[in-house]
Order: structure tokens, then C-alpha cells, then sequence
């Protein structure tokens, strides 16, 4: 609960215009008399998670902050702070976010001997989908990876579609997803998280041996939960390679 307590004050202040300079490892956010700080890799999952943005190397709030500080101070208003928090990955099947149409949460199972995906690998999952919804990237342009490819490059009014702030940068971040996961991890994402085909389909169209997307797919969660600094898939290898 400590963590949402600064996560919530850190991202208010910066709502409210306040400056953010960095300190190595540490971001700090100054308004007025005010301040706070969080951890790089948290500050990351935040953009990650569209609740900040980086625009032109400077930190600000995104449109959907107000409607996160939302539900972080009910969460925390609560009569039990001690119940599960709406934004936090559950241990529980039936609690976690449904991604690729459910698909991928069915190789989740909550005995880890059992199981091909952990938690932290659908709450990663959870995340490239949302990604993707605010790159409003359209199936027909999807399903053609060259489009996708130049697409993804696309910033607001620089091309045939006039997208939004977010949505650009939201491409970038995927730009920056497809070039350091392996091609066949982030293609096989893209299809599962972006318009929900199966694994079935995956391998019937890649020509692979059965049941080798679901290894595939782990892989490529294994390294984007390292990138964005998620539970046990956290790696500072990788994380730090997100600026």
C-alpha cells in the first residue's frame, strides 16, 4: 500500500505542473513546497502503462492519469486497504486480466509446476494489449507487418492518419518493443495481444511444430516482463534499456 501511496503522490504532483529531474536511478518531482520520488523502473511501468509520457525527453502526465489517480485514491479510501488492488496482479486465475481472448490465461495455472505462465507473464501481456489499443493500430494495417513496420514510425500529423499524442506514442513504444525482442516472439505477441488469433493459428501459419507457440510466446513475455520491470521477470539488463 506504501508503494500506491507514492506512486499516487508522485504522479499528482507532476499532474499538477510540477518539474521532474533525475538523479540517477531516481526520479524527483518538485511542486511548489511539495515533493516526491520514484524509482526509475517504476516510473517505466507508469509509462508503460499510459499514465506517463516522455515528450521531447521531458516527463508529463498522460489524458488517462486523472482516471488512474481515481481509482488508486478509492482503492486506498477503502474500509479494507488490505484487499486486492484493481491495478496489481493477482495470484488468483478468476482475478487476473482475460488476454488474447483468454487464451493465454488458460497455460496459467496457480501450481507453478503446472503451469507455462506465471502472473507477471499475463499482467505483461495485459499490458502490450492495452499498448496496442492507444497505438490505434488498425487490423488492416496489423495483419501486414511491412505496414506495421512503418506505421509503428508514424508520429501525429506526419502521416495519411492524424493520430493522437498518445497514440504516437504509444507506436514508438512498440517500435522500440520490435527491436529488442526476437522477430518471431514480437510477431506472435502482436497476433495473440493485437487481434487475438490462436496459438493454433500461429503455428499453422508459420509452418511450426504444435505446441511450440505457446514456448515461443513465453519467451517473448519473459523478455518484455524484464523490459518493463514486472514482478519476478524483472531483469536490470533489460530494464534499463527502456528510456
Amino acid at each position: 500500500m506504501q508503494q500506491i501511496k507514492r506512486q499516487v503522490r508522485f504522479v499528482s504532483l507532476l499532474h499538477k505542473g510540477g518539474q521532474v529531474e533525475e538523479c540517477g536511478q531516481l526520479h524527483r518531482v518538485h511542486h511548489r513546497a511539495q515533493k516526491a520520488s520514484l524509482e526509475a523502473h517504476i516510473v517505466d511501468a507508469l509509462v508503460s502503462q499510459g499514465v506517463l509520457q516522455r515528450r521531447k525527453q521531458v516527463l508529463q502526465t498522460t489524458s488517462d492519469a486523472s482516471n488512474w489517480l481515481r481509482r488508486q485514491k478509492l482503492w486506498l479510501a477503502q474500509p479494507d486497504p488490505g484487499a486486492p488492488q484493481m491495478d496489481a496482479v493477482q495470484s488468483d486465475l478468476t482475478k487476473l486480466p482475460q488476454v488474447g481472448n483468454g487464451q493465454l490465461n488458460r497455460l496459467f495455472s496457480r501450481n507453478a509446476k503446472k503451469a507455462i505462465l506465471s502472473a507477471d507473464h499475463i499482467l505483461a501481456a495485459h499490458r502490450l494489449e492495452r499498448l496496442i489499443e492507444r497505438a490505434m493500430l488498425m487490423p488492416k494495417i496489423t495483419r501486414d507487418y511491412r505496414d506495421l513496420s512503418m506505421s509503428l514510425g508514424q508520429s501525429k500529423g506526419s502521416g495519411q492518419h492524424d493520430i493522437s499524442d498518445m497514440a504516437a506514442d504509444a507506436r514508438k513504444e512498440l517500435a522500440r518493443l520490435y527491436q529488442q525482442l526476437p522477430p518471431d516472439c514480437m510477431s506472435a505477441l502482436m497476433d495473440i495481444c493485437g487481434f487475438g488469433k490462436g496459438l493454433q493459428e500461429i503455428e499453422a501459419t508459420r509452418n511450426w511444430p504444435r505446441r511450440s507457440a505457446k514456448l515461443v510466446v513465453k519467451i517473448g513475455l519473459d523478455q518484455l516482463g524484464a523490459i518493463w520491470g514486472i514482478g519476478e521477470l524483472a531483469s536490470p539488463h533489460w530494464s534499463k534499456q527502456i528510456s
